[in-house]
């Protein structure tokens, strides 16, 4: 979730510049404010790499798990049928693993809390627009 508030540094930083640093033409703010998103740059590619290196051992332990399983069973499948084995199961291993471990199933995860935060700020917007209608 930290992540995607950091995503939101660009156009802050640009917003800020213009507000703050051109209107007032302060060098030490611009200084400051760009030392800020430097870092705030510098976390976000850490936790970026953080989130990467889990997701490359996650998948790895799912491929561990499964590909055994999986390669067994077209190998007894091999045995009993010859002309019926195919190694389409283990592609399908493959984009199963590279599906639940890439960075859409991670996003999609992580944007269900701003989910409930959007659902109940829409509500509340929609409430605080229709009161007047209801207070005549």
């Amino acid at each position: 979730m930290f992540i995607n508030l950091l995503m939101l540094v660009p156009p802050l930083y640009m917003l800020q510049l213009y507000d703050r640093v051109v209107t007032s033409r302060s060098v030490e703010t611009f200084i400051m404010i760009t030392a800020l998103v430097i870092v705030l740059f510098i976390t976000l590619a850490l936790l970026e790499m953080v989130r990467s290196r889990i997701l490359v051992r996650v998948g790895n332990k799912i491929d561990e798990i499964l590909s055994g399983r999986v390669f067994n069973a077209l190998f007894k499948l091999a045995e009993k049928h010859p002309g019926r084995a195919s190694s389409s199961a283990l592609s399908d291993l493959t984009q199963i693993r590279q599906f639940l471990t890439g960075n859409g199933m991670f996003a999609f995860l992580m944007h269900l809390g701003y989910l409930y935060i959007s659902l109940f700020s829409f509500y509340f917007t929609h409430i605080m627009d229709t009161l007047p209608y209801f207070q005549q």
